[in-house]
């Protein structure tokens, strides 16, 4: 009974592949705008081609690990018949002679995909979705973080023939807070660069 229940599994695992043909009849009168559609969507047949190959590989995974493990009859149940593979194959086959013959009739066509192209479209794209779960790449500032760094203005060369004290004091001025008396800061000022306070008064002034 297990025997024939595992045939009877085995019969209903995958599907029979459906490839496409390399070559058709009347590839010679195709027009080069009939060329680049075609070649456009074989590319897009063979990504599903490749999507669900790999899709089956893991399931024959999940299947087989059960199967050692738990119910070996399970086993049955495994996709042998890589209908995707054979598929994406006969894809990129009919790619190869749609591109020479676009060559031929010199085409400009969409650029043929490939089997193993397809696939590392496929790891990039999972490597993506793992990577964008909202939180910034390193070295990337958010917004937030941005705004961390943005109080205040930047640090500027002193102006030629002006002491470097006095350009800290004017860049002093430029980030104090709006709430400072920016006519008192500008008294102070004059009165350090004339010599009348000292910089430890100026600065005990301004703080008061």
């Amino acid at each position: 009974m297990l025997a024939c229940a595992g045939l009877i599994v085995a019969g209903c695992a995958g599907r029979q592949p459906i490839p496409v043909s390399a070559y058709l009849p009347d590839d010679a009168g195709m027009s080069c705008e009939a060329v680049d559609a075609e070649i456009r969507r074989n590319n897009d047949a063979l990504r599903v081609r490749v999507d669900e190959d790999a899709e089956t590989q893991n399931k024959n995974i999940v299947v087989g690990t059960a199967a050692a493990l738990l119910f070996l009859p399970i086993a049955f149940a495994m996709d042998f018949k890589g209908a995707a593979s054979t598929e994406a194959n006969a894809y990129e086959q009919r790619n190869g002679t749609l591109t020479g013959l676009a060559e031929k009739k010199r085409c400009r066509a969409a650029p043929a995909l490939t089997v193993t192209q397809a696939a590392a479209d496929r790891g990039a794209r999972i490597a993506a979705a793992r990577t964008s779960d909202g939180s910034a790449a390193p070295g990337v500032r958010t917004p937030t973080d941005q705004g961390l760094h943005q109080t205040g203005a930047q640090p500027t060369a002193p102006e030629p023939g002006v002491p470097l004290v006095a350009a800290q004091t004017r860049t002093a001025e430029r980030v104090s807070e709006p709430a400072i008396d920016r006519a008192r800061l500008r008294d102070l000022m004059d009165r350090f660069l004339r010599g009348e306070i000292t910089e430890d008064e100026y600065r005990r002034l301004r703080a008061g």
